[in-house]
């Protein structure tokens, strides 16, 4: 099996795939931000777009109802999570409850793929489902409607297959490429989490209506009584 690739080993694949190409784009000496997550849920939610969304500080909420099938109408709950570091543990708190994660990269700019190992491991460990195992991740490239995109399909498919992603998507918020396919799959696979975890609590939840108390004494054919501990039946 092969090993798993580095960070530096996917940047360093994404640089070379970029080079490919000689009419790249700048990098910019901003921050490493604006990679097109609010861009993408307001897409999504509002079928809008602009070019002056602020840089997300902390964690911001979007919510989008629609219909899923004849018979069910969701309510989707958007955690829009600051990506700096320095924001983590205060945004930690909003997304361990989390039922799917959506992680985004901007296709343009290589050195937004650097933080992808490191998240896909707090993620693995604080983000669970009721038995223990991850909750699903999908990882968008967003911005792919820019000229010259850093993209290797291989490091990509390498990437979900070692750690165990649902699945990556090029996306488009400004132009809406593949937004609506995404969030079909996100919303599938989150809608499955929640359902399964619903069911499982609805088995284990302690009731007044599911409990039968036996008596304490417990009948020989003697005649005679013994004590026993209380116990507890679920029907």
């Amino acid at each position: 099996m092969d090993k798993k690739l580095s960070v530096e080993e996917i940047i360093r694949n994404f640089e070379a795939e970029k080079a490919k190409n000689l009419d790249t784009v700048p990098e910019t000496k901003k921050e490493e931000t604006n990679e097109g997550k609010t861009a993408i849920i307001q897409r999504y939610t509002k079928n809008t777009f602009s070019t002056k969304y602020q840089v997300t500080i902390g964690t911001e909420f979007s919510l989008k109802e629609l219909r899923w099938d004849l018979s069910t109408i969701l309510k989707v709950h958007f955690w829009d999570i600051a990506g700096q570091e320095r924001t983590g543990a205060v945004t930690r708190q909003f997304y361990k409850s989390s039922h799917g994660i959506i992680l985004v990269c901007d296709a343009s700019r290589s050195k937004t793929y650097s933080g992808l190992v490191k998240w896909i491991g707090n993620l693995k460990q604080y983000v669970l489902q009721f038995d223990g195992t991850p909750v699903p991740i999908f990882l968008l490239i967003n911005k792919c409607d820019l000229p010259s995109p850093s993209v290797n399909v291989k490091s990509l498919n390498s990437l979900c297959l070692d750690y165990e992603l649902d699945a990556w998507y090029m996306t488009s918020a400004k132009i809406d490429v593949n937004i609506g396919e995404a969030m079909f799959h996100v919303i599938k696979r989150a809608l499955k989490v929640k359902r399964d975890a619903d069911r499982y609590a609805s088995l284990y939840t302690i009731t007044e209506e599911n409990i039968l108390l036996h008596d304490e004494r417990t009948h020989l054919p003697s005649g005679r009584h013994s004590r026993s501990k209380r116990c507890c039946d679920f029907k």
